[in-house]
């Protein structure tokens, strides 16, 4: 993508938190813009549409401005669409014009076409779905989101070690 192009926008879930004596639901909205990968990331107790918008507005005033590119994809089911034998249907939706909706048949189950996507990767050594700077962008993106809500693993606090002499 072109800067300022477009950009992408998706809720994360981080369990529930204490709130007094009630427990709440912790969502995160992210947006990320696709050539800079600038992030901006805003907690909220819901979904709503009104956490949506109120998120994308101060996102846009964060950055000064939002992607030219408007309209957004619809997947119903994005972890398992073979479930039960369904395609996996898309939607898409562009301002001024009619939804399209896109359907594939699965060949295989979603388990069967990630063993071969790995095993292709490993094989030439790149994954063509995504980039080295894809990838390393999206490590970086994931390391602000856990800076962020303050988690930290405990592989975090290991030094990392060298391997034995002769092993490597």
């Amino acid at each position: 993508a072109f800067p300022a192009e477009q950009g992408q926008v998706d809720w994360a879930c981080f369990g529930t938190v204490a709130v007094g004596r009630a427990k709440r639901r912790l969502s995160c909205l992210v947006l990320t813009l696709s050539h800079s990968r600038a992030l901006s990331l805003e907690f909220f107790f819901d979904q709503s549409l009104e956490s949506f918008l109120r998120g994308h507005v101060r996102a846009f005033a964060q950055w000064g401005g939002c992607p030219r590119t408007r309209g957004y994809l619809h997947v119903p089911e994005p972890w398992r669409p073979d479930r039960h034998g369904r395609n996996c249907r898309i939607f898409l939706h562009e301002p001024d014009k009619d939804i399209r909706e896109f359907v594939e048949t699965p060949s295989l189950s979603t388990f069967a076409l990630e063993v071969e996507t790995v095993a292709k990767s490993i094989e030439s050594r790149q994954a063509s779905e995504m980039s080295w700077q894809d990838s390393l962008g999206n490590m970086r993106a994931l390391d602000r989101w856990r800076e962020c809500v303050g988690l930290e693993y405990e592989s975090d606090r290991t030094p990392l070690q060298s391997p034995p002499p002769g092993t490597s």
